[in-house]
Parts: C-alpha cells; structure tokens; sequence
C-alpha cells in the first residue's frame, strides 16, 4: 500500500510537471504569437506616396535612410548608411547624410558635404538628432574594427546658398560594443548627450554573417533570443568637450535600463497638456520597440533620468521624435514584426509599416492619445518604415534596409 501511494505520488508529479512544462511552452508561443504580429490585418492608405532617392535617383542612391530629422522649411537630413550590410560585414557603400526638400514637388535631394571627418574611420549612420538651439548634428554611426561604434558630432553650417557639415567631435567608449547603439538625442546643453543601447551583446567583429567559431555564432543566436525574453538593453548619458577636438575624452554611464532593446530616442521640452506652464521638466522618451511601449523619464539637474511612467502603444514603433511646440510624438511603425525579423535577412521582403502618432491628451496630465495608421505602406515602394516625420501637409519615412524615403500626403 505504501509502495502504491508512493508510486501514485511520483504519478502525479511527473503529471503537474508535465502540465506546467505544456502550459509555459504555449505560453511562450502566445507571446511569440502576439508580439511578432501573426494575424493582424492592416488597411492601407499609400495611393500617392513618392519614393525620393531610390535606386537610379538623379543625385544618387540613399542606401538605408534608417532616420531623418527636420532640419528647417520643409529640409529634412536623411542618414544613408547601407546598414544592411554594415551589420553583415559585407562590403558596405560609404555612408553620407542627404537633405531631402519636400517643398517643391517632386521632392528634390542632394548629399551633404562634410567637412573635416577622420578619413580612416567609415561612416556609416545609424539614428541621428538635430539640436535647433545649437544647430549641431549628433549621429550614430558603426565602423566596426575601423573605428568602432560612435555617436559622431557636427555643426551644421548654413550660408543660405551653401549647406555643410563640420566635424567637431566622436563620442566613443568602452560601453559601445559593435553595432549596439541605436539612436541619440542631445542632453541640456551641447556637450550632453543620451544614447540608446539596442542589442543586448555587441555583433561579431565582422559582422553578423562572418563569425569567428563557434563562440561568436553562439553570441549571435542568444543575443537575437535575449532581445525577446531578457530585458538586458540600456541608455547611456554621456559628458564631452568638443574645444579642442577628439583629444578629451568623454565620460559616460548607465542612465537608465530594463529594456528589452532601447531604441528611439527623443526629448521634448513642451508643456504636454493645457494645465502645465513653460518651464515644465525636460522629458526624455524611451522607445521600446519589442515591448511595444515609450517610457517617460523626467532629466534631474545631475543629468539622471527619472523614472515617470510609461505610454502602452498597439504595434511596435521604431524611431521616435517630438514636436517641440506641440508635444505630438511621431513614430514610425513595425505592425508586423515578424516581417521586420524577415527584412534583416531578405532585402527583397515587403515590410509594411507607416506613421503612428501620441497627441497629449487635452485634459488628463501625462496621458496621450494614440493613432496608429495616420500613414499606413504595405511595403511595396518602401519595405519596414523605421521612422516618420511630418511637415505640414505631408509625411517623410525611411528605411534601415531599403534605398530612398517615401513622401506621402496628410489627409486634410
């Protein structure tokens, strides 16, 4: 009888361990299920979007247009950094930044001199930010065993006829392994700077395809697993002096983490609703893009960020930006994130993705409303929307693994 009962016990053990060990696999699967974006279906409003510097544009080919900023009068900056590759370690076309205007219609664009730029080093840009207040230009760019990952400072130089970057500065540190970092923004003065850590484990000296053993392969397979299930990704404040150069170097620390990959990055000065007065805390807003959530954080006089909440979103976003007088967020989308993970291996994959948008709410302080297809592409002129930023009447996305930007009209 007490072998029975024994016997029975074990049974029954073996049989909850089982149960649990089903019910954590489908859970597992849910999860997968809903965050990659199997069995959503989305309606489009592309018909009159443009592509602008695609393959065999007049002024060249924008390789990668991962993010853009509106620099002034309807100009955008555009990166062109032919990520796909770079993350690859495959060879690479030298990277620039392009200014889009989309005043005149087609949209016209050319390359952008730059001025003073260490020839040893590729350039190759990633997420970028430009400051109105001191008219500099901070942009990610991974030059792997040529210069690391570095967030690369310059003054944009105006003379109304003639349009130039200068390099001032790099940002570079220990805590920037290769192709981990994401987007910048710059802090409370010109010589602060945050900057988003989005993969957990830095990439392969030469890239995701060229790994050297075992070791590096293995880094690569639990670095995209942690991304889903480990919440390992940071942001990174960072202190410089860009008087004399790249001869000081620049100090920089965790700020704030928990992430399962940080990712855009912006910051907004203005009141977010009727009830707050000019003067209101400098916020900084965290996208993570996996987790398909902004985090808000307040900047303290130290530079620290402050923990103030968080805004759930219903499909994941990419590269973020404020409007400064406004408030809104601009976002661009990833509604299917599984094509997006289809994206970084097939360049021939249509990614849909388009414009979200979070308007403060009218009354409720902190609170923000979402439209999640403001613009809404299927993929097919512009495959996986990383960012979105509108002007007047009119929307500019660009791409991490695809060639040019996409204007399309607002709907009045």
């Amino acid at each position: 009888y007490q072998r029975r009962v024994h016997g029975d016990s074990a049974a029954m053990c073996s049989t909850i361990t089982l149960v649990f060990s089903l019910a954590l696999v489908v859970a597992f699967v849910a999860y997968g299920y809903v965050l990659l974006g199997f069995g959503i279906h989305l309606t489009f409003n592309d018909q009159n979007c443009q592509l602008v510097g695609g393959p065999g544009g007049a002024n060249g080919e924008i390789v990668g247009s991962e993010d853009l900023v509106h620099y002034k009068d309807g100009v955008m900056f555009v990166t062109s950094g032919d990520l796909f590759n770079v993350f690859n370690g495959d060879p690479a076309i030298a990277g620039a930044i392009y200014a889009v205007d989309i005043k005149s219609n087609p949209p016209t664009y050319q390359k952008i001199p730059v001025v003073g730029y260490p020839s040893e080093i590729p350039f190759q840009p990633h997420g970028m930010f430009y400051s109105n207040a001191t008219k500099r230009l901070f942009v990610v760019s991974h030059g792997f065993t040529k210069g690391g990952t570095r967030v690369v400072v310059f003054s944009v130089q105006d003379s109304g006829k003639d349009l130039k970057l200068k390099y001032l500065r790099s940002v570079v540190h220990p805590l920037f392994g290769f192709g981990t970092l994401n987007d910048v923004v710059e802090g409370a003065t010109a010589r602060e700077l945050y900057v988003t850590n989005w993969l957990p484990l830095p990439l392969p000296e030469h890239g995701r395809k060229h790994p050297s053993g075992f070791g590096e392969k293995l880094k690569v397979l639990l670095g995209d697993a942690m991304m889903m299930y480990y919440r390992g990704t940071h942001v990174f404040r960072c202190e410089f002096d860009d008087s004399d150069g790249d001869s000081k170097p620049a100090t920089c620390a965790i700020v704030a983490s928990n992430f399962y990959g940080a990712n855009g990055i912006t910051k907004c000065a203005a009141a977010l609703s009727p009830t707050e007065k000019d003067g209101s805390p400098l916020r900084f807003f965290v996208n993570d893009a996996l987790a398909k959530r902004l985090h808000v954080f307040e900047r303290a006089a130290d530079g620290a960020l402050q923990y103030s909440g968080a805004l759930e979103l219903p499909m994941a976003v990419d590269n973020i930006d404020c409007d400064a007088n406004t408030g809104v967020i601009s976002m661009g989308s990833i509604p299917i994130m599984y094509k997006a993970l289809q994206k970084m291996t097939d360049p021939s994959a249509h990614c849909p993705g388009g414009l979200s948008t979070a308007t403060p709410h009218a009354n409720v302080r902190g609170e923000f409303v979402v439209n999640d297809s403001v613009v809404m592409h299927d993929g097919s002129k512009l495959s996986q929307i990383s960012v979105a930023v509108p002007w007047r009447d009119r929307v500019v996305m660009g791409s991490p693994f695809s060639s040019g930007v996409l204007v399309c009209p607002l709907a009045a």
